[in-house]
């Protein structure tokens, strides 16, 4: 089996280290999986060999990607040649005739090749029963000999995960998780009035009660704030810029979507700093948007 170890440690100073702004360690540990876009699922397999099967032993070898995470991660390059990454464990279902094993695939997202982090397919809470396999490019369980990325095999001996075609698997161990010593972030509550960098820190928005999902803002230079958003549907996600305006509660923000570009003029809660809300602007239509803060 191969399991992805060394380059994990730096793949995970990029995502503790290179977010300095946008909350605790606590907070993007909780988050990690999210955080892991197709940039850093191609990084997986340069240092080592994918692997075209794996028994359920062996992936219970694995971390968590954090302490807040229950189930390893693998990543997977499909028969198609896209990257997923799935959070997987497995367990009994009960039936008539006693215990079945079943694959439990917690959660997936698969990127599309031609555009970087829009997503080909997600899903959640997927259970795979013997001699089944999985279409991670269509987001399917499929029949075992018509296709897709793996099949889940069980007998009284063992349970083995065996990829499909030309599909391979990498496993990331989250024990290999850096302890990181960057200084906390600046708390938007320890002082009066609005700064800046209060606009810093993770968002959970919501536009037009129709697009919805979570932003990520750190501030650079002074004014500048750079970052992402992530969407809860489709869980793709797609490049923000903008500037903090005059007076400081006041912002201009840009979701680089994949062929529009949707602009949002915001202005921040000046007591606690705890939500903001303003104007959403695509193709021509003005809506309406909300933000809220997310909690330590």
């Amino acid at each position: 089996m191969t399991i992805y170890q060394r380059p994990v440690m730096k793949i995970f100073r990029l995502l503790l280290v290179g977010w300095p702004t946008i909350g605790t360690t606590a907070t993007l540990s909780a988050d990690v999986f999210e955080q892991h876009t197709s940039k850093y699922l191609r990084q997986v397999s340069e240092s080592t060999e994918g692997v075209s099967e794996i028994t359920l032993s062996d992936l219970h070898q694995l971390q968590p990607l954090s302490n807040t995470e229950t189930t390893p991660m693998v990543v997977i390059k499909t028969s198609e040649g896209q990257w997923t990454k799935a959070s997987m464990t497995w367990a009994f279902r009960k039936s008539e005739s006693g215990l079945t094993p079943i694959l439990t695939i917690e959660r997936f997202v698969t990127y599309r090749d031609d555009l970087s982090d829009v997503t080909a397919a997600s899903d959640e809470n997927i259970m795979l029963f013997s001699g089944f396999a999985y279409d991670f490019d269509i987001g399917q369980v499929v029949p075992a000999k018509n296709g897709g990325d793996l099949v889940f095999t069980a007998d009284n001996k063992q349970k083995n995960i065996q990829l499909l075609g030309s599909a391979k698997l990498w496993g990331v161990d989250g024990s290999q998780i850096p302890q990181t010593e960057d200084d906390e972030p600046p708390s938007p509550t320890d002082h009066a009035g609005v700064l800046p960098t209060d606009f810093a820190g993770v968002w959970n928005i919501s536009i037009d009660g129709r697009w919805a999902g979570r932003m990520r803002l750190k501030i650079q230079n002074g004014r500048i704030m750079t970052g992402t958003f992530t969407s809860e549907e489709t869980k793709s996600t797609y490049e923000v810029t903008g500037r903090v305006a005059s007076p400081p509660q006041h912002a201009k923000l840009t979701i680089q979507l994949d062929n529009a570009e949707q602009d949002l003029e915001t202005y921040m809660w000046t007591k606690d700093k705890s939500a903001m809300a303003g104007v959403s602007s695509l193709a021509g239509q003005t809506f309406g948007f909300y933000a809220t803060r997310e909690k330590e």
